[in-house]
């Protein structure tokens, strides 16, 4: 099967938003925030696949079914996580994948264009978030 994610054309917006302020995060840009400390949430810190569901509507505002399996993919550290095997061809599925910190520029500018960018695609092009 596919992989699976809920879409209300209303909440594009949101989900922007949303999306950015994550990116913000996993990117370092809040000096307040260790981005490493986020992405170790979904990892270290995270125990279960509920756990891991929650974190990802409490950070996306993105509901995961119960029936849904889930795998994190963190490009940063090149690491992925499931809990139990994904059939792909007989399981939903939801891959939640937390890109790289952006480095083609050191500024902070260039930063935050990039979460504007990875927001704004994957609300306005996917419509449903990361």
């Amino acid at each position: 099967m596919p992989p699976k994610k809920e879409y209300d054309e209303a909440k594009v917006g949101e989900t922007l938003q949303k999306i950015y302020t994550f990116s913000e995060q996993i990117f370092g840009l809040k000096s307040h925030i260790d981005q490493k400390e986020v992405r170790n949430q979904f990892f270290e810190n995270a125990a279960t696949e509920d756990t891991v569901r929650a974190l990802i509507h409490k950070f996306l505002g993105i509901k995961v079914a119960q029936s849904t399996k889930i795998m994190v993919v963190d490009i940063e550290n090149a690491r992925t996580r499931t809990f139990g095997t994904i059939d792909a061809a007989k399981d939903d599925f939801y891959v939640f994948v937390m890109p790289p910190v952006p480095r083609r520029s050191k500024t902070d500018d260039y930063k935050e264009s990039q979460a504007w960018e990875g927001a704004w695609y994957h609300s306005i092009v996917d419509g449903y978030g990361m």
